[in-house]
């Protein structure tokens, strides 16, 4: 498959394109990939690490605020070291936070809660071993402010016991005694006030309570006065209350022993604590620079691939780039050269040259139409060159023919004025035509108007002839119902004459009655005469009736009847006024069709005037034609002869062509 130039560097140029769209793709794809990596070294590995160091910085600040709180004695600054400690817990609290926002994934923020639940234990102990050193600086307070007192007790104590032993200095007995008594005091006393840490006070606590009770019960056999004996168990129930009571001195040194031993636990256990929240500070550090490292390699992996991508696509770019540039030189030179020799001679008025190139591409579409040019050019200046000697003699034919147009032109014209005057005539015609047919049109419409008034007549007349209808209608139902009362009234006579007989048998057994009775049935017999008498009347009226009615039913029947046949006529009278109501509508349109088509005619008939006029200036032109034809008939004889000598030049022009 051949491809054209132009679809070739085309092609050539969206390889290109495409080359370059896929480096741009890559080189984003893998600037993007280098802008997350760094973005995560940045935002996330960065601040854990800064994060971290931070977390653990603040540790060891809030653990130097810790040891230097236990180690002011100064009461007026504890309440400031306090604050100092609290302050930085406070700063510890935010470095929190902020680590956790920088925690992005799951063994980031696993790591990181451990080094913070350490964190949380070792803030716990700190407060605990603030809350135990405040109470040790208040039990050892107690113990100096104790300590003064006991100095104060051993020197009381030491008068009165060296005040016994000289009351009892007269026998030398008494004297042991008395020596035995305070010497176990005196000692046990400076052994307490010599006690330290490594003492022990409970084996001490013994043998001073051994001692006391000693010396109480010894005091008791001592033979002195009782004022120094006073004074000597006076100091003795000091000794035991300030040694060895609730609060005395040995209790507030065991207590503080205590509180010393706790607050040594609670500190290395926040040492501990320390330690192991910087070991898991550390590997949560650790992580990040790894993950920071990971990121960098990402990021170099990514610019390597980013650069190798680059130099491929360039690399092909530019061997399509030459390939593309060297085809297509080639397929354009070849074809120039051709081109160009075949249009010099052509130029040169040698038309049988031809390129003879044969190609699929835009230059053999190019040369195949030159050629085709080429002979185009020789065809057709062949045909000029035998055209140019027709044309030679066709100018002298038609000198002849322009001679004969000019006498036919004269003798169109004399026509035309006949075909003039015979129009004017045709538009006199025309106008009487127009003026008759207005006439119709006004005929027309008095005609329509009387056929208007006709149906309005009929129109009336069929109102009142069905509303005659309607009344003989009515009319028949009456008569109907005279004709079933006077049946009614027969029924009635019938009933009459029935009872008329009845009473005619009852009188007549009534006479029977009283001829039998003789002379009592006498007056009953002429009741009964008058009662025969009556029912003899009424039967004859009742005939006379029956012969009135039957005359009166004939002649309901005979009403009923004509009532019926009028009613009859009647409606055929409604039909006919119906019909002639039609007949006249049918009249009145067909009168409008009549006046529409004479005005139509009218219309026409001005239209006809209205063309007969054009006719008659069209004529009237023609004839101006025909003037003007005769001019440009001799103008063309002229022309005829000077286009003869311009054939004879253009045919000494082609003939410098070779063809």
């Amino acid at each position: 498959m051949s491809f054209s130039i132009v679809q070739r560097t085309i092609a050539g140029f969206t390889l290109m394109l495409v080359l370059i769209l896929i480096v741009g793709g890559v080189s984003y794809g893998n600037t993007d990939r280098i802008h997350s990596r760094l973005q995560h070294v940045t935002e996330v590995s960065t601040p854990m690490v800064i994060s971290a160091s931070q977390l653990l910085a603040s540790l060891r600040e809030n653990q130097l605020k810790v040891i230097d709180y236990q180690t002011t004695t100064n009461i007026n600054l504890l309440a400031v070291k306090k604050v100092d400690v609290q302050k930085a817990e406070h700063r510890f609290r935010l470095l929190e936070q902020q680590a956790q926002l920088y925690a992005v994934d799951e063994r980031a923020q696993t790591e990181l809660a451990a080094a913070l639940l350490v964190a949380n234990a070792f803030f716990a102990s700190s407060n605990t071993a603030i809350e135990r050193y405040n109470q040790w600086l208040a039990v050892k307070r107690q113990h100096q402010r104790l300590n003064l007192e006991f100095i104060h007790l051993e020197d009381t104590y030491q008068s009165a016991a060296n005040l016994l032993i000289q009351s009892a200095s007269h026998k030398r007995s008494l004297r042991n005694r008395a020596e035995l008594i305070t010497s176990g005091i005196s000692r046990d006393l400076k052994n307490v006030r010599r006690a330290t840490p490594q003492t022990d006070l409970k084996t001490l606590s013994a043998v001073l309570t051994k001692d006391i009770e000693m010396a109480k019960q010894g005091i008791t056999r001592i033979d002195v006065a009782k004022d120094v004996k006073a004074r000597y168990s006076k100091n003795l129930n000091r000794v035991y209350e300030l040694t060895l009571g609730d609060n005395s001195m040995l209790a507030v040194m065991e207590k503080q022993h205590t509180l010393a031993t706790q607050l040594a636990d609670l500190n290395e256990k926040s040492n501990q604590q320390v330690t192991a929240t910087q070991r898991a500070l550390t590997d949560y550090m650790a992580y990040a620079q790894a993950n920071a490292k990971a990121s960098q390699q990402a990021a170099d992996e990514a610019a390597n691939q980013a650069t190798l991508s680059i130099i491929i696509a360039a690399v092909i770019s530019a061997v399509i780039a030459l390939a593309v540039a060297i085809t297509t030189a080639k397929s354009i030179h070849t074809p120039l050269v051709r081109i160009n020799s075949v249009l010099k001679k052509m130029t040169a008025g040698d038309m049988t040259q031809r390129t003879n190139y044969r190609s699929r591409c835009e230059f053999g579409a190019l040369s195949r139409s030159i050629d085709q040019l080429s002979a185009s050019m020789t065809e057709i200046l062949t045909q000029i060159n035998v055209g140019s000697a027709h044309l030679v003699s066709e100018a002298t034919k038609t000198a002849a023919t322009s001679e004969k147009a000019m006498n036919r032109v004269e003798d169109q014209k004399s026509r035309t004025d006949q075909v003039a005057a015979a129009i004017s005539e045709l538009e006199v015609s025309a106008k009487e035509i127009s003026r008759s047919t207005e006439q119709t049109v006004e005929e027309v419409n008095e005609v329509n108007q009387a056929a208007q008034q006709g149906r309005e007549l009929v129109l009336t007349s069929r109102t009142i002839t069905e509303q005659l209808a309607t009344e003989m209608t009515e009319a028949v139902a009456i008569t109907q119902k005279l004709s079933e009362f006077s049946n009614n009234i027969g029924s009635i006579l019938d009933v009459i004459r029935g009872i008329a007989e009845q009473t005619n048998l009852l009188a007549l057994n009534a006479a029977i009655e009283a001829a039998r009775a003789g002379d009592q049935g006498r007056g009953f017999a002429v009741v009964a005469d008058e009662v025969r008498a009556l029912a003899n009347r009424t039967q004859q009226s009742t005939e006379e009736i029956q012969h009135m009615i039957t005359n009166l039913q004939q002649n309901t029947l005979q009403v009923s009847q004509v009532m019926t046949r009028s009613q009859t006529q009647t409606e055929q009278c409604v039909e006919q006024a119906r019909s002639t109501d039609i007949a006249l509508q049918t009249i009145v349109e067909r009168m409008h069709l009549i006046l529409d088509m004479a005005i139509q005619v009218a219309h026409a008939t001005e239209e006809q005037i209205s063309v007969s006029q054009d006719v008659s200036e069209h004529i009237n032109g023609i004839a101006a034609v025909a003037y003007n034809a005769e001019s440009e008939a001799r103008e063309s004889s002229q022309s005829s002869e000077a286009l003869s000598q311009l054939a004879a030049q253009q045919r000494q022009l082609i003939e410098r062509f070779k063809v």
